[in-house]
């Protein structure tokens, strides 16, 4: 596992305080600069700002700003209060981007006080939508083996081929962890698919495992959860790139001589999530049906109906959690 799929945990930090600008000089300096700054709620669209209110003032002004690639701002709208009101939803923003605000007090429409200094805000990301579990899943072919991406015939000496959120395994140092992943052991010829539409954020090669740990989020910048893909190889996207769910991202890493593996892990600011809490109702039902069947099949496949414990993935097939934080790991 990686460190990578943690860095994006800081980017949705609500609040940054940047140098005070340069004023105009016709500027009233009489009139106290806005300070105590706060912000009180981000969604997708909107951010809401609240400060100290000052004695005397009419209504305050707020500058709203984005960052250009030389470092300069940009102006993007300016809005006005209600007399004397301490907060201000700004609207109509865009989703996943930075924003910058500047607030200033005002006795009349043509007197005005310094403005404060700049804020940052980062508004929220949508969710993703899942809409596939990264490789193929398909009834168990007694006569061939094969259970869409993965072949039993040739996974009789692998204890599971399907290792679910939560499972037991093995760490780095020999001890013992619980899984934050789906983890797949699959034909080395596999498609690794799209789970969702969004953008590649994140991409860095694995120089120990000869392979690839990629991100998908549903904006450029800042996303609120991603979706990570570890170990995959013969990648066919970089950073930057829109992709759709379905699409075919590469192969799996290699396992072993038979095999390859690939693994499908959410993340956001609350640790690692089950991957069916991104599902939509009706896709959601039909591959818990999936996962279901693929674990019956495995067993009955291995003789063994106790692989899986079944009856102790209380919140999705597959998932004895809904989320797991790197404490729990």
């Amino acid at each position: 596992m990686s460190v990578l799929r943690l860095t994006t945990l800081f980017l949705v930090s609500a609040l940054v305080v940047l140098p005070l600008s340069s004023v105009n000089a016709e500027v009233d300096y009489s009139i106290e600069i806005v300070d105590n700054i706060r912000i009180t709620k981000r969604t997708t669209k909107r951010v809401q700002l609240k400060w100290k209110r000052i004695e005397g003032v009419e209504f305050y002004q707020i500058k709203t700003l984005r960052e250009k690639s030389n470092g300069k701002f940009r102006f993007i709208k300016r809005n006005r209060t209600k007399r004397n009101s301490k907060k201000f939803l700004v609207k109509k923003l865009r989703s996943g981007l930075a924003y910058y605000f500047k607030i200033r007090a005002c006795t009349s429409k043509m007197n005005c006080g310094p403005w404060s200094d700049t804020y940052r805000a980062v508004t929220k990301a949508p969710d993703p939508v899942i809409k596939n579990l990264l490789v193929d899943f398909e009834d168990w072919d007694q006569d061939t083996g094969r259970a869409g991406a993965f072949d039993f015939n040739a996974s009789y000496s692998e204890d599971k081929v399907f290792l679910e959120f939560g499972a037991e395994v093995e760490d780095a140092q020999g001890g013992a962890k619980l899984l934050p992943t789906f983890e797949y052991r699959v034909s080395p010829e596999a498609n690794v698919y799209s789970p969702i539409n969004g953008y590649i954020v994140s991409r860095k090669y694995q120089d120990s495992t000869a392979d690839y740990e990629i991100g998908i989020g549903t904006v450029k910048n800042y996303p609120s959860i991603t979706v990570g893909i570890d170990h995959i190889k013969d990648l066919t996207v970089k950073k930057g790139d829109y992709v759709k769910a379905g699409d075919i991202l590469g192969a799996p890493g290699t396992w072993s001589s038979t095999h390859g593996r690939v693994e499908l892990d959410i993340y956001g600011s609350k640790g690692h999530y089950c991957p069916f809490t991104f599902f939509g109702k009706k896709l959601r039902s039909e591959y818990e049906q999936k996962i279901e069947q693929h674990m019956q099949d495995w067993e009955a496949f291995k003789l063994d109906t106790s692989i899986y414990d079944e009856e102790g993935m209380t919140y999705a097939a597959g998932c004895s959690y809904k989320t797991l934080t790197e404490d729990e790991l």
